[in-house]
């Protein structure tokens, strides 16, 4: 699908680009979860902007236990060599709890609250620092 709202804003400098959206001199180009729409956001009127990370802390508690249990298993006379495999489990829900992590961005803007799909938590704090960096340059 082509990016409309990008070609109608042919002439502005693109500051930052990724899933979540496009930071530009002039605005902020977000995309929909669904990429049928496009919302276009003037610099002049975003008071604040925040990170939103999703975490699913159920995977931490899950690998915690696991850990524990591989350590029972470990000092135990009857443990049966179950100490690796069950701490290798633990380790998958660690490895699971780190790729699962999500993170949008919030442009309060008025009394109104628009959020940017989900996106890599580096993405979100990329595009946080664009938009801080053009509202800075748009201060100036």
């Amino acid at each position: 699908m082509a990016n409309t709202a990008l070609d109608a804003l042919a002439g502005e400098e693109i500051l930052e680009s990724n899933s979540l959206g496009t930071v530009m001199n002039q605005c902020v180009l977000l995309r929909t979860s669904d990429s049928r729409s496009e919302a276009v956001i003037s610099l002049d009127v975003i008071s604040s902007v925040k990170k939103i990370k999703t975490t699913y802390p159920g995977l931490l508690v899950i690998a915690c236990s696991a850990f524990l249990i591989a350590a029972a298993a470990a000092t135990s006379n009857k443990g049966g060599g179950a100490a690796g495999p069950i701490a290798l489990l633990g380790l998958l829900f660690v490895v699971a709890y780190w790729l699962a992590r999500k993170a949008s961005v919030a442009l309060v803007v008025g009394p109104d609250v628009t959020e940017t799909v989900q996106g890599s938590v580096a993405e979100a704090s990329d595009f946080v620092k664009a938009v801080q960096a053009a509202l800075a340059k748009k201060q100036r």
